[in-house]
Order: C-alpha cells, then structure tokens, then sequence
C-alpha cells in the first residue's frame, strides 16, 4: 500500500522482510509536533481494525495488513491488542512458513511491555522461544525456556502446561539422542493429556513416541504409534498434523527398505506439506526423497531433492539439520 504507515523492507541477510514505521512518520516525531503523534496514531489505527484479519492467507504478503496492524497497535501503546493480534492471528502462520527470526523478534519486542504473569500467554512465549532455539540446534538454551514453562505451570498446578512443557522437554532429549530419558518425559505428557482429554496433544505423543521407536529400530511398533496417531489427527481435521504423520511413515518404511511404500507416502505427505506452507517439513522430506533415489542408484534426482533440503534449512537456519543431512549425504 502506497498510503501505508508501516515500510516494508526485504533484508538480504536474514531472507525475510522486516517492518518499521514510515520514513515521514519518523521525520514527524523528530518536529516539535510530537504530541500530535497519539492522536495520528488512534486516527489510523482504525482504518488497520478492519485489517487485522485475514482469512486462509498463503503468504507473508497476504498477513502484510496483519503484521502492520499489530505494529501501530505496539508503537500505539496498546500491548494488549498487539500481543493478542500475535498471539491469535499472526504467531501460527509464521512459525509453520518458516519466518522464526520474525517471530522471535515480535515475541521478545511485545512481551516485556506486559506484566509477567502465570498464565497461558507467558508459558505459550517461553515455549515459542524455546522451539524456535531447539529449530535452530540451540538445545541447551531452549532447554532452559521450555524449564521456565514449566515452572510457571506447577506454580498454578495448570496441567495443561505442565504436559506440554514435558512433551516439549522430552524433545530435547531426542534430539539430543537421549531416547530413554526422551521417553520418559514423553508418558508423563501423554498419561497427563489423556487425562485432561487432550486428543491433540495425545495424537502428537503417540507421533513422537514412534520417533523413538523408529530411531531404536523397532519399526513394527513405530509404524502402530504412528497410525495410532494419524486416526485421530484426521478424526480432528488435523491436516498438518496428518501431513507430518504421512512423513513418518515414509521414514519409517525407507529405514527398513521398503522404497516404493516409502515414495508413496513420502510424495503423498511433501504435496499436503507444500499445500500448507510447512516449511521445516518440505525440508525433511525432500532430504528422505534424496535419500531414498540414491538408493535407488539415480544420483540426478537424489541430488536435485538434497539441494532443495539444503536451500531450506539454509534459509531457516536450522544448523543441526544441515550439519546432519551434510554429514549423512556426503
């Protein structure tokens, strides 16, 4: 928009588009007419209420009135409205496409402007936090937020915080080739969320749990925790979830070399992962994909969905993921 408040600048570095108040609205706080700038600020700020909702948005241009919205409502001082346009309308779409530089900074720039509290808020950004420093190999330091979490759920007994906090600990431990303790924390989520009949946090338990089945090599097992899950995240209308579960599958049968039923679910889960925008998830199943036609012995193709994997977790700066998938492919 011509007429916007808020520029949008494309940052070569960090491959993500930036926002910041205007070039004429800066040159009007430094003129002595400051103390016109709230009342400029409620006048347009109206015209971006109307804004503030996207329906089905499939780019970080589609959010663009989204993320401007909430902006003026941050430099407006209005914190309440600019936590609640992230945290329902904004925080999903960017964390699922990939934008986590994004993220972080809007989650760290608005939440010091609110009081610490216990509750689902301040517990959602210590995990979002921690989740996007676990994406970016930071374990030790999303450790440390998903503990804060935790934490701040015992202090009011919520339950449902502490599951999570658990589940979300427990995928430090995996990462971190700790399947034992990985799964430890992983039951004391599931038998928490099964409890408060929490039906997506058990589909996401009985998945992760297949993870650290299909990691010991144990893939009968693997393959029943994962359509255990799959049942009830389609039974939920789960749809990013059910892509996810499609994927491990595919994992699960290249692990036993079963190539076709792997290409099967593999292509199946990357279609509904591009349809969705799953960013981390395109990356991980072009790298089984790259996989799977080397064994096959076509290097051409292996090397076109490797170099594809490469570019994304370059992108997204998942460092771990690409020290691995350097290390296994080459």
């Amino acid at each position: 928009m011509e007429s916007s408040l808020v520029e949008c600048q494309y940052d070569e570095e960090r491959q993500e588009n930036l926002y910041s108040l205007h070039r004429l609205v800066i040159e009007f706080l430094q003129t002595q007419h400051q103390q016109e700038l709230p009342r400029l600020f409620h006048c347009v700020y109206q015209f971006y209420q109307s804004e503030k909702s996207v329906k089905k948005p499939k780019t970080l241009e589609d959010l663009r009135p989204v993320l401007e919205a909430q902006h003026l409502a941050f430099h407006l001082g209005n914190y309440h409205e600019a936590s609640e346009i992230l945290y329902y309308q904004l925080d999903d779409y960017l964390y699922l496409w990939g934008y986590w530089d994004l993220l972080k900074d809007l989650w760290k720039q608005i939440m010091p402007e609110l009081k610490i509290g216990y509750d689902k808020k301040w517990r959602f950004f210590w995990q979002r936090i921690g989740m996007i420093h676990r994406n970016t190999g930071n374990w030790d330091e999303a450790e440390k937020y998903f503990r804060k979490s935790l934490e701040n759920a015992q202090k009011v007994n919520s339950k449902r915080g502490m599951a999570s906090s658990w589940g979300l600990l427990g995928d430090i431990e995996r990462n971190r080739g700790n399947w034992d303790e990985a799964e430890r924390l992983y039951r004391q989520s599931l038998a928490l969320r099964t409890e408060l009949g929490d039906r997506s946090g058990m589909a996401t338990s009985w998945g992760v749990l297949g993870d650290i089945e299909r990691n010991r090599g144990n893939w009968d097992e693997a393959e029943r925790l994962y359509r255990q899950s799959l049942a009830l995240r389609t039974e939920l209308g789960d749809k990013s979830g059910m892509a996810a579960v499609w994927g491990c599958l595919g994992e699960n049968e290249l692990g036993q070399g079963n190539l076709d039923a792997a290409e099967k679910y593999l292509t199946e889960a990357l279609a509904q992962m591009k349809e969705l925008g799953m960013t981390w998830h395109i990356a991980e199943a072009n790298f089984d994909l790259a996989q799977l036609w080397r064994k096959r012995g076509n290097e051409a193709i292996a090397q076109q969905h490797y170099q594809k994997s490469h570019q994304i977790f370059q992108q997204l700066g998942a460092i771990k993921d690409l020290e691995q998938i350097e290390q296994e492919f080459n």
